[in-house]
């Protein structure tokens, strides 16, 4: 009897989630889904593709054009400050937006891996900007609005 009375005070002993056969290796920790894993290990990131794909929804539902969004000098002398954002955020297509995709989910995501989340944004919205100021400076040259839809930036 006194055998058995350490026994019940005990804590159970954890139980083994169910694994499907093949699935796993044996004693091998339960594995995070890619989604989970990029929100949870790199929210910035995370953060900035979700911006990304929502601008790029937005900009085909309403069938928004370079002109629309793009930066240009006489948009920033009529403090349209918002097209310097815009004109990196537009793409002229789906594979060009699929591809952009793809360098901000590798690179960002080792960047802020590597140096933080707010380096990761203060480095992307300081590069956004100088790009769309280079841009909207071209068009002193070039004339009309340019941006990521005319030049290929972004």
């Amino acid at each position: 009897v006194s055998a058995l009375i350490p026994q019940m005070l005990a804590p159970p002993a954890p139980k083994q989630a169910a694994v499907k056969e093949g699935w796993t290796r044996i004693g091998a920790q339960p594995q995070k889904s890619h989604a989970a894993a990029l929100m949870s290990d790199t929210p910035a990131t995370f953060a900035l593709l979700l911006g990304l794909f929502a601008f790029f929804a937005v900009i085909r539902v309403k069938r928004w054009t370079g002109d629309t969004v793009g930066a240009s000098a006489e948009s920033i002398e009529g403090r349209q400050y918002w097209r310097l954002l815009t004109s990196n955020l537009a793409h002229v297509d789906a594979t060009h937006f699929v591809f952009n995709l793809s360098t901000a989910y590798s690179l960002g995501g080792a960047l802020e891996r590597r140096h933080g989340s707010a380096a990761l944004l203060w480095s992307t919205a300081a590069l956004v900007v100088f790009v769309g100021l280079v841009a909207a400076s071209l068009t002193r040259h070039a004339g009309g609005a340019v941006g990521a839809w005319h030049l290929g930036f972004s």
